[in-house]
């Protein structure tokens, strides 16, 4: 059993990325946290809407690997089968350089475990493959 969005809502839209080695994460496996801080976390920062238009901020971590970054959307519940783009990761890394560490990570902050409900996607597709 894959883990699955943490307020129950089993027809949300779904949001994928793919690492240029493979790794994979989603916004409904961000609880799949652990003591690897190689694991890639794609948490939702927020966001609104209002009859027709939606929008929402997307955090990424770690840093892409140089190569293509895979990003793939579906909606099963609107009828919207997975779509796919691929970003190159040039861009991120450059900005990268440019950030500054405005503080230091708390290393002594454990994510708390939330109940999981696993929303409906397309069996065989690329949200099943990275769930599982």
């Amino acid at each position: 059993m894959c883990p699955g969005y943490p307020s129950g809502v089993k027809d949300q839209f779904l949001v994928g990325v793919e690492f240029s080695d493979g790794r994979t994460a989603t916004n409904i496996d961000l609880w799949r946290l652990d003591d690897d801080a190689d694991n890639a976390i794609l948490m939702s920062g927020g966001g609104g809407s209002t009859d027709g238009f939606s929008a929402t901020t997307y955090y990424l971590t770690p840093l892409p690997p140089p190569g293509p970054l895979t990003v793939i959307v579906a909606w099963p519940a609107t009828g919207i089968a997975e779509q796919r783009v691929e970003l190159d990761t040039e861009a991120f890394r450059q900005a990268a350089v440019r950030a500054e560490v405005l503080w230091a990570a708390d290393s002594d902050t454990k994510p708390r475990e939330l109940p999981r409900v696993v929303p409906d996607f397309a069996p065989g597709g690329w949200f099943e493959r990275a769930l599982n």
